[in-house]
């Protein structure tokens, strides 16, 4: 069962089984999958603003997965695809992302850096 609370920043977000609204055009809900599991479901636009509110909320999970459901989602900048190719290189697990979204993440991705454990191999 989903208890839903509409929240609008500065407002603290409420976490397991709830939508939260980061800005008036991208909502997150949140619901454990398992217990050591969280999906986070956007929908919206996605953009800087959202990518800095979202980087706070995955700071204080606790969960050791993490999945970021993108189905909804009907608009993402370049802050927003560089933010979810750094998150996917974390291992936070991207789903139902759109295929254009996919291909500029995949793009990103080969223009980072590689990590520092990664080159000394």
């Amino acid at each position: 069962m989903n208890a839903v609370a509409m929240l609008t920043p500065p407002t603290p977000f409420g976490f397991g089984n709830s939508i939260a609204e980061i800005t008036p055009l991208m909502q997150l809900e949140t619901s454990p999958s398992t217990p050591d599991a969280v999906v986070f479901a956007l929908s919206g636009d996605m953009d800087l603003e959202h990518v800095a509110r979202l980087q706070e909320l995955l700071a204080s999970e606790t969960v050791n997965r993490l999945t970021l459901d993108l189905k909804e989602v009907t608009f993402a900048d370049r802050a927003a695809v560089q933010f979810l190719a750094s998150a996917e290189a974390s291992g936070i697990r991207i789903v139902n992302c759109p295929r254009y979204v996919r291909s500029w993440i995949t793009a990103e991705a080969e223009n980072q850096p590689q990590r520092i454990e990664e080159q000394d191999k």
